[in-house]
Formats: structure tokens, C-alpha cells, sequence
């Protein structure tokens, strides 16, 4: 179990071409963990498709798996949330996807002050609306980044008590 709290954010992207710094991007969600002493949580917010012409672009042995973000994404975010050590989702799913599709390097999320500095524990459900909060922001603000827009993304959460 990870000692230090945490609050992270990653992004999810695919890379159309590892050898071109110009190539395009694919955004594709956005992760945000949270790990308190009393509380880990995961969220995951993903795009439900991609345009005809993004799918061009994936790799054919990837295509089919990214035809849905979301639903190839929540199977990782699953996957994390049994395998990895609590506090370590994020990082678990950055080396497993690390090339064409990628889970970035995962940053401190800029709010992690309000959970970090509490004296009295925060209750579950205002940790999950940070999370949610947090993996809102974080895919705006990739949207932004890859001049991108998408309808219906869709989101899940999941919190524990540790």
C-alpha cells in the first residue's frame, strides 16, 4: 500500500506515428487516482467512439479495440483496479501502454490541496466528486490541447475504503 497520499491525473492519447514529431494525435480519455489513508479511488473518462477518419489512422492490429475507447478502456481500468498496488493504477497502466497507444506519465492534479491538507478524513463521496471533478478537467483540457471535439464520452469511478 502506498504510504504517501496522492492525487494524480494522466492523460490517454494515440500516437498515429511514433516517428514523426508532427504526426497526429488521438486523444482518447483521461485518468485521475486518489489515495488517502482512508480511501483509494480510480476514475476513468474515455471517448465512446472515433471519427471515420481517426480510425484510418490506428494501427489495423489496434483498430477494433479503438473503434470504442471507452469500452476497451474500461477492461484496462478494470484490470488496473484488481492488479495494480493501491496508489499505482496509473502507473500500472503507463508501462503496459507505452507506444502507439499511450497512458501518459501521470502529474499531481492541481486541486490536490482541497483532499491532501484536510485535518478530519474526507467523506467517500466528496473524494469521488474530486475524482470525477478531476478526470473532467483533465479531458477537457486534452480535448484543448489536440484541437479536438467528441460527443458522449462516458465515465466511471470506483473508491474502497483502505
Amino acid at each position: 500500500m502506498s504510504a504517501e497520499p496522492l492525487f494524480h491525473v494522466a492523460r490517454i492519447v494515440y500516437f498515429t506515428n511514433m516517428t514523426r514529431a508532427d504526426a497526429r494525435v488521438i486523444p482518447l480519455g483521461s485518468l485521475s487516482e486518489v489515495m488517502l489513508p482512508h480511501i483509494h479511488g480510480l476514475a476513468l473518462k474515455a471517448r465512446s467512439g472515433l471519427t471515420s477518419d481517426e480510425l484510418k489512422l490506428v494501427s489495423p492490429l489496434i483498430r477494433e479495440r479503438l473503434m470504442n475507447p471507452f469500452a476497451f478502456l474500461r477492461a484496462e481500468f478494470d484490470l488496473a483496479w484488481k492488479s495494480a498496488e493501491r496508489g499505482k493504477a496509473i502507473e500500472f497502466l503507463s508501462n503496459i501502454h507505452s507506444a502507439g497507444l499511450s497512458v501518459l506519465a501521470p502529474t499531481e492534479y492541481s486541486e490536490r490541496h482541497w483532499l491532501l491538507s484536510r485535518i478530519l478524513p474526507v467523506r467517500d463521496d466528496a473524494v469521488e466528486g474530486k475524482l470525477s471533478a478531476a478526470v473532467d478537467s483533465e479531458f477537457a483540457e486534452l480535448l484543448k490541447r489536440y484541437h479536438s471535439h467528441v460527443d458522449a464520452p462516458r465515465k466511471v469511478i470506483e473508491s474502497n475504503a483502505a
